[in-house]
């Protein structure tokens, strides 16, 4: 108007303009703020498993060659039983940070699940995608991380579009049997999807798997026994009343079975112990008895490399844990403490109050059902004491 003075009228058409123009904009930013976050994973910023789908079946329909990779966090389930949700939220969040940092500029990051990320790149070359894959779990595996058990290990699938899967529905189910089959074969495995792949054979459940590792379990046992010969008889004992005690409550078959396991297991560490420890008839040492706490995490480490007997670990790690949060190695307490492990505390000190040992007598039964009695509460589940007193009282465990 170079410069002259508005009319009231113009004043006021303005006014309105800007009124209607203002409601536009804040309605299209409140559209763009809610589509954002209806393809936005909360915890971890990624796209989410919706988008993902929609992503993949736009550049497959569009004939765009594509690369769709899968990352599993191997035990992710045991990682939140042993370190607590807030943790594992923790670990989720600073896996799709390295993640979002290591993509190209044309490549998307989702998460797929709990604990699985997709990432889709343009063009099909396995190779490329596999050396991408494995330079960036180097960086998610090798990073800083709280004390733990065992280190980080992710599963990784590869899949390509067009050369091996057809279509974008093809392309996830191909992805995801590639990460399926990378967990049979252990942890830690990067599988390329290949026709034919389906056809190996299936994860047998924990008694077949049992079963299977059961040799080795014995002779690790054995070898132990050698050094402390009172180790194998306290292992069966300490499965036998375990289980019992799962009965009781009472539990599932299989984690019956598991609970039966771990109490075969819960000492196998100690096959990492000096045998002046051991077999020593008098107190430990503070240093000693240092040493001698150990052999939890050892126990741990070796049944990591025992096929598919992961799910034993919440049990056997926790198996010297107080009720009261005083125990060892990770000062748990109460209903923090993992089921499994708390039966096993009570079946693992049952045993070793009755038993003869060279450095002490054995107790009777009254007396140790005495023991259970005084320190539930404090080193014992006040709910599974007196569970496992009736055990006693009905003459089922007799020492």
């Amino acid at each position: 108007h170079n410069h002259m003075p508005l009319s009231a009228d113009q004043v006021s058409a303005l006014c309105k303009i800007g009124f209607y123009a203002t409601h536009a904009l804040r309605n299209a930013n409140l559209y763009m703020n809610a589509y954002r976050a209806s393809i936005t994973d909360d915890l971890t910023a990624l796209y989410n498993r919706k988008h993902a789908f929609e992503m993949i079946d736009e550049l497959c329909l569009s004939g765009t060659p594509c690369s769709l990779i899968m990352l599993d966090i191997d035990d992710f389930k045991l990682y939140n039983e042993l370190y607590g949700s807030k943790e594992g939220d923790h670990l989720i969040q600073r896996c799709a940070k390295i993640i979002l940092s290591a993509l190209d500029e044309d490549d998307m990051a989702f998460r797929f699940g709990v604990d699985e990320f997709l990432i889709l790149r343009r063009g099909s070359d396995a190779a490329a995608a596999k050396a991408f894959t494995q330079s960036l779990v180097e960086v998610l595996t090798k990073g800083s991380m709280p004390d733990m058990v065992w280190e980080i290990t992710i599963t990784c699938g590869i899949s390509v579009f067009p050369d091996i899967s057809a279509d974008g529905r093809e392309l996830i189910h191909n992805v995801e049997q590639a990460v399926y089959f990378g967990k049979l074969d252990g942890k830690g495995h990067l599988i390329v999807y290949r026709k034919g792949l389906e056809n190996r054979s299936q994860n047998p459940d924990i008694r077949t798997a049992y079963e299977r590792v059961a040799p080795t379990i014995y002779a690790l046992t054995a070898a132990i026994d050698a050094k402390d010969n009172f180790t194998f008889i306290h292992s069966m004992n300490v499965s036998k009343y375990a289980v019992m005690l799962a009965e009781a409550l009472p539990m599932s078959d299989n984690d019956i079975e598991v609970v039966r396991v771990a109490g075969m297991l819960h000492d196998i560490g100690k096959i990492s112990i000096p045998e002046h420890i051991l077999k020593k008839t008098e107190g430990l040492t503070p240093e000693e008895y240092a040493i001698m706490k150990t052999h939890v995490e050892n126990s741990i480490k070796m049944i990591r490399y025992l096929p598919n007997m992961d799910y034993v670990i919440p049990a056997v790690i926790a198996h010297h844990e107080r009720y009261d949060g005083k125990g060892y190695p990770r000062g748990l307490k109460g209903t923090g403490i993992p089921l499994m492990g708390r039966i096993l505390t009570i079946a693992d000190c049952f045993d070793a109050m009755t038993a003869r040992r060279p450095y002490k007598q054995e107790r009777s039964i009254d007396y140790a059902a005495g023991e259970l009695k005084k320190n539930s509460g404090t080193q014992f589940d006040p709910e599974l004491v007196p569970v496992f007193l009736s055990l006693i009282e009905d003459g089922k465990i007799a020492g």
